[in-house]
């Protein structure tokens, strides 16, 4: 079954004339789970060359609703691509453009309250007590921070992450409504899911992937010292250490699922919500042997690329098969999808050094406070009111010099109508959007993630499990959607006010068209 704008046209029809609606659920779902598989991107689904390494995955599009034409967050960084699905909004509304930003108003970490303002915002292994463990130094979750690494608000108290978004999550509503929550993700920094309150997730559990390990009966080991043989590698650098470390992700939600926490310490009800996070398609696709080459003119996926994407299925497979053993099936609704995607999906990067964007900004005197690159460049300006003499060198750098790789830049209006124009305290100066293909780093990469690319956004979203209604399987929906519209759709699914998702109505954001969860009648009150 296959829609489009003529069939969502008749849907609105038999609604407004009284006809039951195609799709429909008595009931709402008593668990969601959503399961990002980052790097992954839909043409992967499809692609002839890697099919019979996902059987699992594409068995399961014949009890799905699956959406061909979805668009994360831009920029496509990990964090605003989370805060996507978990907010309903974009980064100008969640306030978040990546893992390492910059505020104008909070202040340096290690400063005080008469400190002068302005400070380096990373959400990243870079808040670890020890990053080196993958305990992160406490317990994968808020203890793991170290306050004295976090900035400061006015106050001059430390600025945890959940502070530092402007918008509610999907986990503040669940847990609102007396349902267990769980977030399983790869830094402790992503305690910012719990929500402007810090109240939203019941049980964190993010095992920090910049560890270094060595693998102990087939299990991440960080006991072993850098003198050991073999020597520790960093996970997010060994496809092997990372399909290790998905395992772990997996053990967690199994012991959920199964009545415990995430670390099996204790009973626990199973939860009503569930977002957890696979690494290894995205470090397969990073790691220098790794991705899709063009050999010979074919496209020829690498060894470790198949394996990533292998253990990835299995890993799927068994998150289905323990729903169906244990009977939650039927009640549950999985998403599946992908924070960001993959620069270039096939073929490898254009290196270009930081220095070709930044010296000619510096020879002009103008000062940046903050530069974040990857596949783009965000800028924040020590003088914001030079960001029309600076996006006028950029974008002269761009005709003077092709080998750049600069796309666009966007700045003031045209910052603005790409929707990308927010808090004063926020907003960058300028965002240069690169050439597909193009990365600014001062080392050699086969791929990277964080732009405004179709290989870098093009991602897949696909709605199973038992909720999904029979008349709603194996459809295909080829309308354009965003991952926003996740949040809204899973509020909806589980009977809950979706109009409380305060960045969903900011940003106008609309439930997932024809996914069957638009008539859900409201839980029933406990007695």
């Amino acid at each position: 079954m296959r829609f489009g704008s003529w069939k969502l046209a008749g849907l609105a029809a038999a609604t407004i004339f009284g006809f039951a609606p195609l799709f429909a659920f008595a009931q709402p779902a008593k668990h969601v789970i959503i399961i990002s598989i980052d790097g992954l991107h839909q043409a992967d689904l499809s692609d002839a060359a890697l099919t019979d390494q996902i059987p699992r995955i594409t068995a399961l599009l014949q009890s799905s609703v699956e959406y061909t034409q979805a668009a994360t967050s831009t920029p496509s960084d990990s964090f605003p691509g989370t805060l996507a699905y978990l907010t309903g909004a974009g980064p100008a509304t969640t306030g978040v453009y990546y893992d390492e930003s910059y505020s104008r108003t909070l202040i340096p970490a290690g400063g005080s309250a008469s400190s002068p303002r302005g400070a380096f915002v990373a959400n990243t292994e870079a808040l670890d007590k020890n990053a080196q463990l993958i305990s992160g130094g406490g317990d994968c979750g808020v203890q793991s921070i170290d306050p004295s690494k976090l900035p400061l608000d006015a106050s001059g108290a430390p600025a945890f992450p959940h502070s530092y978004l402007k918008v509610n999550t999907i986990f503040e509503i669940v847990h609102a409504a007396g349902l267990r929550t769980s977030m399983i993700d790869k830094h402790p920094a992503y305690e910012i899911a719990a929500g402007p309150s810090g109240k939203g997730i019941d049980d964190l559990y993010c095992p920090e992937i910049e560890a270094k390990c060595v693998l102990t009966d087939g299990k991440l080991d960080d006991s072993a010292g850098d003198d050991a043989d073999p020597k520790p590698k960093v996970i997010s650098k060994s496809v092997p250490l990372a399909m290790a470390y998905d395992d772990m992700h997996l053990a967690a939600l199994m012991n959920e699922l199964g009545g415990r926490d995430a670390r099996g310490d204790a009973a626990a009800p199973v939860p009503g919500l569930i977002v957890i996070n696979l690494q290894a398609v995205n470090v397969a696709e990073k790691f220098k042997k790794g991705g899709i080459l063009v050999l010979d003119g074919t496209e020829t996926p690498t060894k470790v690329m198949k394996q990533a994407l292998n253990h990835t299925d299995t890993v799927i497979g068994a998150i289905v098969d323990k729903l169906k053993s244990d009977g939650l099936w039927d009640q549950t609704l999985i998403v599946l999808t992908a924070k960001h995607g993959q620069n270039p999906r096939v073929g490898t990067l254009t290196t270009v050094n930081p220095s070709v964007l930044l010296d000619p900004l510096k020879a002009a005197g103008i000062q940046v406070a903050r530069a974040t690159i990857d596949d783009l460049a965000i800028l924040w300006l020590a003088d914001p009111t030079q960001a029309g003499k600076a996006a006028q060198i950029e974008e002269g750098l761009k005709t003077s010099n092709p080998d750049a790789g600069i796309d666009r830049v966007l700045w003031g209006d045209s910052l603005k109508a790409a929707g990308l124009v927010g808090y004063p305290d926020r907003t960058p100066d300028l965002i240069v959007a690169l050439k597909p293909g193009v990365v600014i780093s001062e080392k050699a990469k086969r791929s990277e993630h964080g732009g405004f690319c179709e290989d870098d956004t093009h991602v897949p979203l696909i709605l199973t499990g038992g909720v999904v209604d029979a008349k709603s399987r194996a459809t295909t929906v080829d309308l354009p959607v965003k991952t926003t519209q996740i949040a809204v759709t899973v509020i909806d699914a589980m009977g809950l006010n979706s109009a409380d998702l305060q960045g969903a109505q900011i940003d106008k954001t609309q439930a997932l068209p024809s996914s069957g969860l638009e008539n859900i009648d409201p839980p029933k009150a406990a007695n």
